[in-house]
């Protein structure tokens, strides 16, 4: 598989979230109990296949790499090869949209994907609905006290995004050393 996107290592996307793998572990058990009993007993073991993301209502995409960290959860040999970047509006004329793929184990992909799914779908819809809100409130028929309080809360945002984005550049950088300063983009 040949990336189109150069892909995030997974310790870097998942830097800014503490305690998010025993989440997902957690998750997991919660999911599958004792195991996947369907899978066991139709698929056979070992059995590597390939898998797709598609994404099929229009939105904005997100949570590539909380899917990519369940998955790898129950296949550490897993390949994943994001087809396009987080953040990413998929428009309906570009419908069923290819976000991922994938090659692992049968079983593993099978066990892991409602998780998967139902996280990157609720990450999706919370990213898809603050575009909006932020279209919205930064449109000319906004009021001009919601467009300055939005301008301030995304300028801010802006600058935690900045600090994330040179940490995972350079790791060297740590908490408040990697924030700009207010007005520098």
């Amino acid at each position: 598989m040949s990336a189109t996107h150069p892909p995030v290592p997974l310790a870097d996307a998942l830097r800014g979230a503490p305690g998010v793998l025993e989440d997902l572990d957690r998750w997991l058990r919660e999911d599958l109990g004792r195991g996947d009993v369907t899978s066991v007993l139709t698929v056979p073991a070992g059995l590597r296949v390939l898998g797709q993301v598609l994404v099929k209502s229009p939105g904005v995409l997100a949570g590539l790499p909380v899917m990519e960290a369940v998955l790898r959860r129950l296949d550490p040999e897993l390949e994943w090869e994001p087809r396009a970047e987080d953040g990413r509006e998929i428009a309906a004329g570009h419908l069923p949209f290819e976000a991922a793929r994938m090659r692992g184990e049968a079983r593993a992909i099978l066990a892991g994907e409602r998780l998967a799914l139902n996280l990157a779908q609720r990450l999706s819809g919370i990213a898809t609905a603050a575009r909006r809100a932020g279209s919205r409130a930064t449109s000319k028929n906004a009021s001009p006290r919601v467009r300055s309080t939005w301008r301030s809360s995304a300028e801010s945002s802006i600058r935690i995004l900045l600090a994330v984005f040179k940490r995972t550049l350079d790791p060297s950088c740590s908490g408040t050393d990697a924030i700009p300063p207010t007005g520098v983009a």
